[in-house]
């Protein structure tokens, strides 16, 4: 049931399942990422998984609970979506919601909302919905799907775990020259401490180049800023202009650092997909295939999936404005020293 959705989105899959073996199923996610990419046949397969009789905890596909879950037309599934002619979900939908939500499940298993295009929650449904996050049902689980997460409240994106879903359309390119030194280290080092901080100092060091180009980049900017200001400006006027300016340099740059953190998501991805002996034209680095094998032949699909994981969680790290030297070098050194690293 997962197999075609595990070759795209190997990383969703797994901790989606791990999620469930472990019992510690969130009571809420965070599906992110572009139309096509799998949220929504994601979200259904989770539902099937958390009630197939036959087996639990994966879902068969083929029972009829099963069936009902994956055509949408399980009684234990609410998948709302916007219905308004101004395309926003209503008040009126999210009450409904947290009605039906609040009501048993039929089997014993789990119920499951499904919330599409999240973004468009008005406010108050925002806020409505936020209660029932903050306190939900033990037998509910709900899944927010969203190509637009920065949209939604804070305080609703906190309360989810995110997962972040790969673009359909990322395919058929050749490693960037910003990270081929660090896939360069993989193969020319051992493993251990002297990799991990070897790898820590190159992404040190792409950040630092990515700072730069960006301010130079962005340079002409203040200029012509400053010089819309005229004789006569205050030094109130000069601060405001520089100020966004700095907020500008700052956007583009945490931008950049993200693209640099997808891009080596993708390449551990590709290794993942090689060793587990997958659709080879799903590969994201084509055009370096055979530096992909070669890298499948020392690095397991179980250490490239740890360092999907600590990408994502780097990531999410700087983000929160965490300082990007002592969270890279941890990052590598559970990448490339840990137990998940030596298997």
């Amino acid at each position: 049931m997962w197999h075609d959705l595990e070759q795209r989105q190997p990383r969703v899959v797994h901790s989606i399942l791990h999620a469930i073996a472990a019992g510690r199923v969130p009571h809420a996610w965070l599906f992110t990422g572009e139309p096509g990419s799998g949220l929504e046949a994601a979200a259904l397969r989770l539902g099937a998984a958390l009630n197939c009789p036959e087996n639990p905890g994966v879902g068969c596909g083929v029972c009829r609970f099963c069936r009902g879950w994956l055509k949408r037309e399980h009684y234990d599934l609410n998948w709302v979506t916007p219905s308004s002619k101004s395309r926003i979900i209503t008040m009126d939908q999210i009450h409904e919601v947290i009605h039906w939500v609040g009501i048993s499940p039929s089997g014993g298993g789990k119920r499951l909302v499904v919330v599409d295009q999240a973004e468009r929650m008005g406010n108050d449904a925002c806020n409505a919905f936020l209660k029932t996050l903050e306190e939900p049902p033990s037998h509910a689980v709900m899944v927010l799907i969203t190509a637009s997460p920065q949209l939604l409240l804070d305080t609703i994106r906190s309360r989810c775990v995110r997962l972040r879903f790969i673009p359909p359309t990322a395919a058929g390119c050749a490693v960037p020259e910003g990270i081929a030194p660090m896939i360069a280290s993989l193969a020319s080092m051992g493993r251990g401490p002297e990799l991990s901080f070897r790898f820590s100092a190159l992404v040190g060091k792409a950040l630092v180049q990515i700072r730069e180009e960006t301010e130079e980049r962005l340079a002409p900017l203040l200029e012509r800023g400053l010089e819309t200001l005229g004789e006569g400006f205050r030094v109130a006027d000069q601060k405001k202009v520089e100020q966004e300016h700095k907020d500008l340099v700052e956007s583009e740059y945490r931008h950049s650092r993200g693209a640099l953190i997808e891009q080596l998501f993708f390449w551990f991805r590709d290794v993942y997909l090689v060793g587990r002996s997958m659709d080879a034209g799903l590969l994201h680095y084509t055009a370096d295939a055979s530096r992909v094998q070669d890298a499948a032949a020392r690095i397991s699909p179980k250490m490239a999936m740890a360092c999907m994981d600590e990408l994502e969680r780097l990531r999410g790290q700087w983000d929160r404005s965490v300082r990007e030297d002592v969270s890279t070098e941890l990052a590598a050194l559970r990448m490339f020293v840990s137990p998940s690293a030596r298997n």
